[in-house]
């Protein structure tokens, strides 16, 4: 089984569920993948494994994107921004590609594309 989960509002604010969760993923011999916005650092990963967060891959919205030639833009902050069409979609692009099962996020936003994108993955709204 393929199981995704956003980072951000998911993963770092249900400590006491989600990454226990996917421990027991990947303990069942599933495929556990982080999709976020931030960028795939190793800070990043530190701070997964900080959190107890076990997965099989990162996937960044921000460093998918910059891979297919998109133009991606920083605030002053170091926030990325580029088409909010694209940010919203890339999710379920994502999913999509892998053929992820279950997709776990707290934003209804990304929800609108999986079903406009006909994406097979079943969509869970947490929150």
């Amino acid at each position: 089984m393929k199981i995704s989960f956003d980072f951000h509002g998911v993963l770092d604010k249900y400590l006491d569920i989600y990454p226990k969760l996917t421990a027991r993923h990947i303990d069942f011999g599933d495929e556990v993948y982080i999709i976020t916005g931030h960028r795939d650092t190793v800070e990043f990963r530190q701070n997964l494994i900080k959190l107890d967060v076990y997965w099989t891959k990162v996937y960044s919205i921000t460093d998918y994107n910059q891979e297919k030639g998109v133009k991606v833009k920083y605030d002053k902050n170091g926030n990325p921004w580029l088409d909010p069409k694209i940010w919203d979609s890339t999710k379920a692009r994502i999913c999509q590609e892998l053929d992820v099962d279950l997709h776990y996020d707290d934003s209804k936003i990304y929800e609108k594309w999986f079903k406009k994108l006909k994406v097979k993955t079943h969509y869970i709204l947490v929150g």
